[in-house]
């Protein structure tokens, strides 16, 4: 039974409650807290385009960071989820970012 807290993104699930990353294994992928929390922000929400300006105000809230602790997080999710061709993880040049992913196959 597909876990409903559970998106597929790539070859890779990520669980949006535990935010834990697993590759097609099983295997666990480990990423920083705050490239969980970035991760968990988009896939919140796949296929919008979310803002910098969101994304860090969810993720560093009352906390002034440059747009590089961003742009850091962004590199890690993308190796995370071998996204080498950035179709995945897609950057919006002036708008933001957006995340392809889908529910889980049933099984």
């Amino acid at each position: 039974m597909p876990n409903p807290d559970e998106i597929c993104i790539g070859d890779v699930r990520f669980n949006l409650q535990t935010r834990d990353l697993h590759d097609d294994s099983g295997q666990r992928i480990d990423l920083r807290n705050k490239s969980s929390e970035v991760l968990a922000r988009l896939a919140a929400s796949p296929g919008e385009i979310l803002s910098k300006t969101d994304i860090m105000a969810a993720v560093w809230p009352d906390v002034t960071v440059t747009d590089e602790s961003l742009t850091q997080c962004i590199a890690e999710i993308r190796r995370a989820i071998g996204d080498t061709d950035q179709t995945l993880l897609t950057t919006h040049i002036g708008k933001g970012y957006s995340l392809t992913a889908a529910s889980p196959p049933q099984q």
